[in-house]
């Protein structure tokens, strides 16, 4: 770690990430490094726990209209789509499951790629139908500056994909 007199360089995956200093709060910067090193996979990680929660899932997405969320079943583009599509799944479905099976990273220091096999299930309330599926999950998360400076360097996803595989014979 270096500092400077404006903000702290941290290395991670053998990349700079910069957090800048708050002198006067000096507790707040030794936060905001723990929370980089571990805000990747723990914020995939969140992710899973608020879809089985039934919490929202918007803000976990970037809200450029050039992002993408791929689920089993649509194709979401830009934040408002996403958001819009999250807020009715939730509302329609419940009793998640969300079983990660073999989550691997790639942290790059400002963004981070992931890979995982979860196995999902979930009831349609409309439909009064219950889906279940082995799935596979990639994306890549970025890490933005706060929207709320009180929660530090959020890494937020700017990509998603989720499919469920299917066997050609």
């Amino acid at each position: 770690m270096r500092v400077s007199k404006a903000h702290v360089i941290v290395e991670r995956g053998g990349n700079p990430a910069r957090l800048w200093l708050d002198r006067a709060q000096p507790q707040r910067l030794i936060d905001r490094v723990h929370h980089i090193y571990m805000s990747f996979e723990s914020r995939v990680k969140s992710y899973y726990a608020a879809l089985r929660d039934g919490d929202p899932l918007g803000e976990f997405f970037a809200d450029e209209a050039s992002i993408v969320k791929f689920g089993i079943s649509d194709r979401l583009t830009g934040g408002g789509q996403i958001r819009e599509g999250l807020r009715a799944q939730t509302e329609r479905t419940e009793d998640w499951v969300v079983k990660s099976n073999n989550l691997n990273l790639y942290d790059a220091g400002c963004h981070a790629c992931f890979s995982d096999e979860v196995q999902l299930g979930w009831t349609d309330t409309v439909q009064q139908e219950r889906y279940q599926f082995d799935t596979r999950w990639s994306g890549t998360l970025e890490l933005r500056m706060p929207r709320n400076e009180s929660t530090g360097n959020t890494p937020i996803f700017v990509a998603m994909h989720v499919s469920a595989p299917q066997l050609f014979r």
